[in-house]
């Protein structure tokens, strides 16, 4: 892992920390927001009472270059939604198009679905439109 920083929501329970990054040349702000092109799970189910990792691959595209966090907020069956977190993404600075990788833990305590939404966070804090992902804990 290039960086140890986490990421975390609970009542079910996610951790993020980057993985991996790729970069492009940047160019001066004009103050747009980043777009998520793609977001994607490596799966989509996990088993109830155990902590198991996921990966998460995030493409964006972002005419600043300065994306600067990606954000999460964990939805679990029922409607409890836990406090949105955000992970700084160094990796992204300067950035006009790129891919993350996160390795996500996910906890289901009992049976039901959890849905986890994606967003990124520029340097004039312009946000991406969230992107929401569903895990079935069985």
């Amino acid at each position: 892992m290039s960086n140890s920083r986490i990421l975390s929501s609970f009542a079910f329970l996610s951790f993020a920390a980057v993985l991996s990054g790729c970069s492009a040349d940047a160019e001066p702000s004009n103050g747009s927001a980043p777009s998520l092109d793609s977001v994607s799970l490596d799966r989509s189910e996990i088993e109830v009472g155990r902590i198991e990792q996921l990966v998460l691959t995030l493409d964006y595209a972002d005419a600043d270059g300065d994306v600067q966090k990606v954000g999460e907020q964990v939805t679990v069956r029922g409607g409890t939604t836990n406090p949105q977190k955000l992970l700084d993404l160094p990796e992204a600075k300067g950035q006009k198009q790129g891919r993350q990788q996160l390795a996500l833990q996910l906890g289901a305590p009992s049976a039901g679905t959890v849905d986890i939404e994606f967003w990124l966070v520029d340097a004039k804090g312009n946000t991406s439109a969230r992107v929401k992902k569903t895990v079935t804990a069985k």
